[in-house]
């Protein structure tokens, strides 16, 4: 469906793939399936079912307003984060980003309250726009490097969905052995 040109009926010839070049950016993706399936799902669950769990159908008002000041937040740096890619300045913006994306996982089992909730969601945003944004001009470059751009791209899609398998798994087995709140804290 892109504007590129591509040959059709291609047989995709995994033997000529560079491996090398595209295993650290397989790793980086996992992480990157890991965190979207924590913040995106099971983060907001621990939110509906801990911090806004007395306020009936307000709950989803209330995971609205959440998601609107993270959206918010991640506009306004979007800019920045896109000038500092421009100015080859992309690693520091990723390292940065983990390093913040970092404090917030620190921070989540001690949320209790909303303010304390919009205060870590935002600042998730924050550091998943920045590293998001880093790693994927990252994967664009190497995939157009690697001379194998489809299958480059499709290894980092299973990538993505190996590590948000790991990530439910790995909630699963909490969940199973653990009192909820328990699991939901541990993870």
């Amino acid at each position: 469906t892109t504007s590129e040109p591509t040959k059709t009926r291609q047989k995709i010839n995994w033997r000529d793939f560079n491996f090398r070049l595209a295993l650290p950016s397989y790793r980086a993706q996992s992480a990157v399936g890991f965190d979207m399936t924590s913040t995106a799902s099971i983060w907001s669950f621990f939110l509906a079912l801990t911090i806004f769990s007395g306020t009936n159908n307000a709950i989803y008002l209330n995971l609205g307003i959440l998601s609107s000041l993270s959206f918010v937040a991640s506009m306004v740096v979007s800019y920045f984060f896109g000038k500092m890619i421009d100015n080859n300045s992309g690693r520091q913006l990723l390292w940065f980003s983990v390093l913040i994306n970092s404090a917030v996982y620190l921070a989540r089992p001690f949320t209790n309250n909303a303010v304390g909730a919009a205060g870590v969601n935002a600042v998730n945003e924050i550091g998943y726009t920045g590293y998001s944004m880093a790693n994927m001009r990252g994967m664009f470059d190497t995939a157009d490097t690697s001379g194998h751009r489809i299958m480059y791209l499709l290894g980092a899609e299973v990538s993505t969905l190996l590590g948000s398998i790991l990530a439910a798994s790995v909630f699963l087995i909490l969940i199973t052995y653990l009192p909820v709140i328990t699991s939901f804290t541990i993870f």
